[in-house]
């Protein structure tokens, strides 16, 4: 896991003294009041993933529970720890770790960045692709292309090329997940099997020599060439042309463009719990389950840091 945050020293022996026998002891022994007690906790369980197909949701439960404690007792403020790190920004960060949908992670980062501005990425620390990475999407981006156009030829030049067969490893699983019958295979299946026609793709051909030259209607293809696919087929492969040049997409309308985005979501720091369904005023757990506790009083808002 990448850690991104500063752990208490105290925290780190509790976590690994965790383990599946005592843990509804641990989770019994909380009291709903201290946040870093519910982080500490849902470190273990974030630790013991892989091997307990259960701990995720319970870890992200926990840090749901430290999220809004520590929002409570600081009045909707950063929630720092004693140490001086961000108990909700942390918790962010951390349940985006588990969360497999791209969607909410980027949301659980933008909502940690609102929180504490110390962890929102600085504009010239953005990920930038190698020149030959760039170059090899590029590539594969105009190999689709060849193929939707019927120059299977160089299509197939392309997809052969070692760094063009890399990148179509990494973006290949977007497109197999098509609803409609567009899939890697099936685009390098549609160039090995059409054959190209003698516009090689251009749509028309020239006859005749010098001033008697004419330019006519390709008469194999008549001004459509290519595969014979469907429009939604036709659209998806347009879509991971999109994906392959823009790995990641810069703006809504971008999106909004090349096919149907995800709806826009609102880094709202109070829809946390309500997105994971979780209501945080069950924050005791007893006799296996989790039931409503006292709500104690929020501390005096604490001075910001110099």
């Amino acid at each position: 896991m990448t850690r991104t945050l500063v752990a208490l020293a105290s925290s780190v022996v509790f976590a690994v003294a965790v383990s599946a026998q005592t843990i509804d002891a641990k989770l019994s022994g909380l009291d709903g009041t201290d946040a870093a007690e519910y982080f500490a906790l849902a470190e273990a369980l974030h630790r013991s993933v892989p091997k307990d197909s259960n701990a995720a949701e319970r870890a992200v439960r926990l840090y749901v529970l430290a999220y809004e404690i520590a929002r409570e007792r600081s009045r909707g403020g950063p929630g720092r720890a004693a140490e001086g790190f961000s108990i909700p920004a942390s918790a962010c960060l951390a349940i985006a770790d588990l969360e497999p949908s791209e969607q909410r992670r980027r949301w659980l980062r933008a909502l940690a960045e609102r929180l504490d501005g110390r962890y929102a990425r600085p504009p010239w620390n953005e990920p930038v692709d190698a020149p030959e990475e760039r170059r090899a999407r590029l590539r594969l981006a105009e190999a689709v292309g060849h193929v939707l156009a019927g120059r299977s030829r160089t299509a197939l030049n392309r997809l052969d090329e070692p760094a063009v067969a890399l990148a179509a490893a990494r973006f290949a699983a977007a497109l197999d997940s098509s609803s409609t019958p567009a899939s890697y295979e099936r685009l390098l299946q549609l160039a090995e099997e059409f054959r190209s026609p003698p516009c090689n793709g251009n749509r028309f051909e020239q006859t005749g020599r010098g001033n008697l030259r004419n330019t006519q209607l390709c008469p194999e293809t008549r001004g459509d060439p290519g595969p014979s696919i469907t429009l939604g087929e036709r659209v998806d492969y347009l879509r991971f042309e999109s994906l392959v040049l823009d790995a990641t997409p810069r703006s809504w309308v971008g999106e909004l463009a090349t096919g149907v985005p995800p709806p826009l979501l609102d880094p709202d720091p109070d829809e946390l719990a309500p997105t994971y369904g979780i209501d945080p005023a069950e924050r005791l757990y007893r006799g296996g389950i989790w039931t409503r506790g006292s709500q104690p009083a929020a501390d005096p808002p604490r001075e910001p840091d110099p």
